[in-house]
């Protein structure tokens, strides 16, 4: 998974998460920065860009809601009647 960065935008950046859900090992996130820089520094010559749509009719991007599960998940993981407002 490719998120963006949590850094403010003038720093830039994304964030790689592998399959296994956790982050990516150094050497991974070493070879995709050094990539990224190289594209960068090469003013994105042959980067093709696309619209979404056109993304997600080739079936190799995926569209996913991620918040739903998360939220029901949530009483699992966090002892709600702990949190909740007294009545």
């Amino acid at each position: 998974m490719i998120t963006p960065s949590h850094n403010p935008p003038e720093d830039g950046g994304i964030k790689y998460n592998p399959p296994n859900g956790g982050p990516a090992d150094t050497n991974v996130t070493k070879v995709v920065e050094n990539r990224a820089n190289e594209l960068l520094a090469a003013g994105l010559q042959g980067v093709k860009r696309i619209s979404l749509d056109a993304a997600l009719a080739s079936g190799h991007v995926k569209e996913q809601d991620l918040v739903q599960p998360f939220i029901e998940g949530l009483a699992d993981i966090v002892d709600m009647a702990a949190i909740q407002k007294p009545a």
